[in-house]
């Protein structure tokens, strides 16, 4: 017997983790003190630091007379930066430095059906809709100019 999918996992174009985790190899002399330089540049895009007391934090913003609630999960030796965008939903920062090498997701979270985590990449061309992509795209472009004289060279 045939199963029927209506509604496959790719329909709405949810995206892998894959497309929002990046990997730079650091020099050995900006790897010495990259968090603490990163966590500048963070604070100083208004991003704040988030202080994990439990596994998990709830983050709630408004917008047009609406509660958004976001949930955002620890992750093992990962500091997590965020940002409330106009439109209230946040651009998340994950960053984690391992020997000469950062490791960083940027995303969009969405908490669909108020239980299912969904991390939107960043997205250079998006509708008015999801204009909060585009803005993180934005930042995650300066971003990048940032990061790029830590970058070693191969």
């Amino acid at each position: 017997m045939q199963s029927f999918n209506c509604l496959p996992y790719n329909f709405y174009n949810f995206p892998a983790m894959d497309s929002i985790s990046h990997k730079v190899n650091l020099t050995s002399v900006a790897a010495t003190d990259a968090i603490s330089t990163l966590r500048k540049w963070f604070s100083k895009e208004q991003f704040t630091e988030v202080a994990f007391e439990k596994d998990s934090v709830t983050i709630s913003t408004f917008s047009m007379a609406h509660l958004i609630t976001f949930k955002l999960k620890r992750r093992e030796h990962y500091q997590t930066f965020y940002k409330e965008t106009g439109s209230g939903a946040l651009l998340v920062f994950e960053v984690k430095v391992a020997g000469q090498q950062l490791q960083y997701d940027a995303y969009c979270p969405l908490l669909v059906f108020g239980f299912w985590n969904v991390k939107l990449a960043f997205k250079e061309k998006s509708s008015w809709f999801t204009s909060w992509r585009k803005e993180g795209f934005k930042v995650h472009e300066r971003f990048q100019k940032f990061i790029a004289p830590m970058k070693a060279m191969l």
